[in-house]
């Protein structure tokens, strides 16, 4: 092509251009090219993917949220100034919330298990002071029973016990200031299960924020000697109910029936009825056997075996029905006897 070919293309083709740019008449609308309508059609912003993944997020966000909501009122309620059980409607002035303020407060964290009271410090502990947790003492054991206020709180049926190592007091029933100790001299091997049982129902139930120096820990937290006793009674008592059990399967008991104007009554249905130690030393039991006795059945067979049997008194050997205890009303049982027989 000549360069005159040339210039008059390339002049034919800004003329074209030039044409296609012209603004548009009044009342037409500008061209457009396809692909500039194609990518308008497309909406701007994140793709589905992407929104969907956003969703997500913000959902796990708002459920994390409730449930450190959720944590923060279930540690309140257990750890709070009241705790668990506090009366409804109960509101302190600001002066006393800033009385109550400078006391300590029932935290989980306040006391670890290894912590050594001291009986004058324990004793603050005892409900009077409202806002105090409440505290007991078992076997040298220390526990925090403010959970259970209804049982522990001031006025309340167990609230000697707080405040205190009252351990005679839960086999003794006996309340009085001389009740509430912690010596359990002359406690028989039975009476140390039931303390025990108490104790592991503490552990159980309650938190357990230290032990008490005294009769049973010392000053750097290690058992003393009382407590090793305990543990001896606690393991024979263990041993004789074990004996009794099996004496009891070994030879039945006796039917029985008491009534203030007949006194008490045993039969046997089967043999006659006699004394046995609840735990003989032939089977096992202390030396010269327990001291209280029950009612059994024996046979002939049987009798002529043992020498720690007792009979009734006033009731015949080979009789099957014997009067345990007389009654409370003699004269009543006289007008009773011959008018009416027992049939059991």
């Amino acid at each position: 092509m000549s360069a005159s070919g040339a210039a008059a293309a390339t002049a034919t083709a800004a003329a074209a251009s030039l044409k296609q740019r012209r603004p548009p008449a009044d009342g037409q609308q500008p061209a457009v090219a396809a692909d500039e309508i194609k990518n308008k059609a497309k909406p701007r912003g994140a793709s589905p993917r992407r929104r969907s993944g956003w969703l997500v997020l913000l959902v796990i966000v708002v459920a994390a949220a409730a449930a450190a909501a959720g944590a923060g009122y279930l540690w309140w309620r257990e750890y709070g100034e009241y705790g668990e059980g506090a009366e409804e409607g109960d509101q302190e002035s600001a002066a006393a919330s800033e009385k109550a303020a400078t006391r300590p407060k029932p935290r989980k964290a306040q006391w670890q298990a290894d912590k050594l009271w001291r009986a004058e410090e324990l004793a603050k502990y005892n409900g009077s002071q409202k806002g105090l947790p409440l505290l007991l003492g078992i076997l040298g054991d220390v526990f925090d029973v403010s959970k259970g206020k209804k049982h522990y709180g001031k006025g309340q049926g167990y609230n000697h016990f707080a405040g205190r190592d009252a351990s005679r007091a839960f086999v003794s029933g006996n309340f009085s200031g001389e009740g509430l100790t912690d010596d359990l001299e002359g406690l028989t091997g039975e009476q140390c299960i039931g303390i025990a049982d108490w104790r592991d129902f503490y552990f159980k139930t309650y938190i357990h924020v230290g032990k008490l120096v005294g009769r049973f820990y010392d000053e750097q937290g290690r058992a003393r000697d009382a407590l090793g006793e305990f543990e001896v009674l606690l393991k024979e008592g263990k041993r004789l109910r074990g004996v009794a059990k099996a004496v009891e399967k070994k030879y039945p008991g006796c039917n029985s029936r008491w009534a203030q104007n007949e006194g008490g009554k045993v039969w046997c249905d089967s043999g006659v009825p006699r004394k046995i130690p609840r735990m003989p030393e032939a089977e096992g039991g202390p030396v010269g056997g327990s001291e209280d006795t029950r009612c059994a059945c024996f046979s002939k067979e049987q009798l002529a075996s043992r020498n720690d049997l007792q009979e009734y008194d006033g009731c015949d050997p080979e009789a099957i029905k014997c009067v345990s205890s007389p009654p409370e009303d003699p004269n009543a049982a006289a007008a009773g006897d011959g008018s009416e027989e027992d049939e059991e």
